[in-house]
């Protein structure tokens, strides 16, 4: 089972970017809400505060918690923590939330990635996860970019821009807008953590 938690901004085509089957479970946040309902995805919770939702009749058949509105976390963020507390669960993905009109929501839902482990970013044009140490394999034809969370040590083999055991800081943008030269690319992560972003073009 995959859970799928979609957050405002909302992805125009949801069912272009992920294929929910039957047995996966979907998390609408606060104001994400009438617009999963108008791509007709069936919404199985709903969490978040919900003072965004200016239709609140639309909570009447979906089985859904009320967050206070003064809180530490976002509703983003408490709703993650119920999908890490669901069982037998193969893969949590967060769809939509970048973008938008407020910068700070899209860089906290990038710091959403260190906090849960395993977490895949989808929106309309780019998909994002964090790698550990190990080899990777892509082959994926847009843009792929590599960005250091701590100091890392990676090498490229097979990119338009490779690289070899080269050091990685935080402070560093070379990693940005490279693309595959063959069918199949390798990343290998020496050491460090990365923030893996795939853009189409």
């Amino acid at each position: 089972m995959n859970v799928y938690i979609i957050t405002y901004p909302v992805p125009k085509k949801i069912n272009l970017l992920i294929d929910i089957s039957e047995g996966d479970f979907v998390i609408a946040v606060d104001q994400a809400i009438p617009y999963i309902l108008k791509q007709n995805i069936k919404i199985d919770y709903a969490i978040g505060d919900f003072d965004s939702l200016s239709n609140h009749h639309l909570l009447d058949d979906i089985n859904h918690k009320q967050l206070p509105k003064e809180k530490d976390q976002t509703d983003t963020f408490e709703a993650l923590s119920y999908a890490y507390q669901i069982g037998d669960v193969d893969q949590v993905y967060l769809v939509g939330g970048l973008g938008g009109k407020r910068f700070e929501h899209s860089y906290a839902h990038l710091l959403l990635l260190q906090h849960f482990d395993g977490l895949i970013l989808i929106d309309d044009q780019t998909t994002i996860q964090l790698l550990k140490k190990g080899i990777y394999q892509t082959s994926f034809k847009g843009y792929v970019n590599l960005f250091a969370i701590k100091p890392s040590v990676i090498s490229l083999k097979d990119f338009k821009y490779p690289l070899d055991h080269y050091r990685l800081l935080p402070s560093d943008p070379i990693g940005i807008s490279n693309e595959i030269s063959k069918s199949i690319a390798t990343v290998e992560i020496h050491s460090g953590q990365i923030m893996f972003i795939i853009t189409n073009k």
